[in-house]
């Protein structure tokens, strides 16, 4: 299975560096600009399944692109809504020395080894239904992602998280085995903008 994996548009929060996690911050005129943008990026790929995180600033951006898609089956899965980070939410990342690595846990929040696990349950569901062929659309969020990708390289949260910036609509493409290893072919990925 193809994983295409990428993150939506810039929020009002992300330009003030703030924690989103579970609050649904909408997008700003340049997420949906760069929403666009991907959506035209993708316009000619294949997909045979995309799906969505449920929060407004993924699904809007999914949304983008499945209007070049109209056949493809879209759903909105509760398993790529964004990391719940608790009291960490709606401060910056100074605020909360997010600096330093391995990076703090929330309280009163998913630790960073649940927000894996529960990748690994979703990639675990996603190879079940699809078939070795398919190519999968995943439309979410930074630290969903980056535990998606951790899940399929075997690897730890923090690692991934720290590889790249994820910057806003990026493309990230992973080639999935029957297993559920992961080999990347495109990382962070965003010359469309």
């Amino acid at each position: 299975m193809r994983l295409i994996i990428t993150r939506h548009g810039e929020t009002f929060w992300n330009r003030k560096h703030l924690m989103q996690g579970t609050i649904d911050s909408e997008l700003s005129p340049t997420g949906l600009y760069e929403a666009e943008k991907l959506a035209k990026r993708l316009k000619n790929d294949h997909f045979d399944y995309i799906y969505s995180s449920p929060l407004s600033r993924a699904k809007l951006t999914a949304e983008e692109v499945a209007r070049f898609h109209p056949d493809v089956t879209f759903e909105v899965v509760e398993d790529l809504i964004e990391r719940d980070f608790g009291e960490f939410e709606g401060k910056t990342k100074k605020d909360i020395g997010w600096h330093t690595s391995p990076h703090p846990e929330p309280p009163e929040g998913e630790l960073s080894s649940d927000n894996v696990s529960r990748a690994g349950q979703f990639m675990s569901y996603l190879l079940k239904i699809h078939k070795k062929s398919d190519v999968v659309l995943l439309v979410a969020h930074k630290h969903i992602n980056s535990a998606i990708i951790a899940s399929c390289l075997g690897t730890d949260w923090d690692s991934v998280y720290d590889m790249s910036e994820w910057k806003n609509t990026n493309v990230t493409i992973i080639q999935v085995d029957k297993t559920g290893d992961g080999e990347v072919v495109l990382l962070d990925d965003a010359k469309h903008l």
